[in-house]
């Protein structure tokens, strides 16, 4: 018999028959503030099972199901979960720092003011998640689908997010500072206002995505596709944009001074005259058209 207590009281709050939780079934169960840490619950369901402020720090979660749960405020620093099901999961202002969950699949889970700080998070399925305000400093999610998730006002700064898929994604107001989105799909991303400093877009794609107002200083977009983007009042100062297709841009305001713009596409691109190009470039030879 093994016996899960509250982390501060020590009352017991569950009674499980065997000797491991491995693959055991606590589905439905109320766990709040539940004593959990450095368990092994490899391939457990904890299908609706309520975690409110549980600790979870440095436990074994691989394969578990915790679709429909509550682990709002949970501690799973430092946690093995590759290949957890978190779909529609309440994960608001859980501690997933330094964890491994790779390949996980949470689509339309609510991981608002979740800690992802150091994660990794590769190969998982976050398409329509709720992430807002989240930290995903440092994290790594490499080819994770961000597909229509709303990341506003989130810090991916530091991230590696090469070859995600953050197509109709909403960056608003993130901060992506230094981030690796090398061959990322930005696709209908709304990145309004969002700070994109020294962050590295090699070969990313990004047809129609909204930049307005969006900080690109020194980035690299070398090689990007940039068709039809709006960057209205974007920085792009010091910027590389080596090869990169800015056909059909909206550049009305955006300011390109000391940018790279060698071998750049900019065939029907617009700007005004508030627009701020680099010393000695004539964006009408290079085929951008003056607006009004």
């Amino acid at each position: 018999m093994i016996q899960i207590t509250h982390k501060d009281t020590g009352v017991i709050l569950c009674e499980v028959e065997g000797a491991s939780l491995q693959r055991a079934d606590l589905s439905g169960q109320i766990l709040d503030g539940a004593d959990l840490e450095r368990v092994k619950l490899i391939g457990a369901n904890l299908a609706g099972t309520v975690l409110y402020r549980a600790r979870l720090a440095r436990a074994e979660l691989d394969r578990a199901d915790f679709e429909g749960a509550c682990l709002l405020g949970a501690d799973l620093t430092h946690t093995m979960m590759s290949g957890v099901r978190l779909v529609g999961a309440d994960l608001r202002e859980a501690n997933f720092e330094g964890a491994k969950m790779m390949g996980f699949e949470a689509p339309g889970a609510d991981f608002r003011r979740a800690v992802f700080r150091g994660a990794l998070l590769s190969d998982a399925n976050l398409q329509g998640a709720r992430l807002s305000r989240t930290d995903l400093r440092e994290a790594t999610a490499t080819a994770t689908n961000f597909r229509g998730a709303n990341l506003s006002d989130a810090d991916l700064s530091d991230a590696a997010l090469g070859s995600a898929d953050l197509e109709g994604a909403n960056l608003f107001r993130a901060f992506l500072r230094r981030t690796n989105l090398t061959l990322a799909s930005l696709k209908n991303a709304r990145l309004g206002r969002a700070d994109l400093s020294g962050a590295v877009l090699d070969r990313a794609r990004l047809p129609e995505a909204d930049l307005s107002g969006a900080l690109l200083i020194r980035s690299n977009l070398s090689s990007a596709n940039l068709q039809d983007v709006n960057f209205e009042g974007a920085r792009l100062t010091g910027a590389t944009l080596f090869a990169a297709d800015l056909s059909r841009t909206n550049l009305a305001g955006a300011n390109l001074s000391e940018a790279s713009l060698t071998k750049t596409q900019f065939d029907g691109a617009s700007y005004d005259a508030k627009t701020s190009w680099p010393e000695g470039f004539d964006p009408e030879a290079a085929g951008a058209r003056l607006t009004s």
